[in-house]
């Protein structure tokens, strides 16, 4: 299956949403597909940071390459 659920917080407002991604592209990608259908954008200034690892994540790689779980919470700065 190439889908994955992901949960995300954004820091800036504090709003908290799940988007179904598809793991054969990358954040940019699946981000540009989801602003297509609501307001919520991946800007280049913008940080995506899985808090269990404490580190940020590369936007321009396959979601596959992580192997994330279903509903792993990423925050957005």
């Amino acid at each position: 299956m190439n889908k994955v659920i992901l949960r995300f917080s954004i820091i800036r407002s504090g709003e908290v949403f799940e988007a179904v991604f598809d793991l054969r592209l990358s954040f940019m990608e699946n981000f540009e597909m989801l602003e297509s259908i609501c307001s919520v954008s991946l800007g280049e200034d913008s940080y995506i940071i899985d808090p269990e690892k404490q580190i940020a994540l590369r936007k321009d790689v396959p979601l596959s390459s992580f192997a994330f779980p279903n509903f792993t919470t990423l925050c957005l700065f």
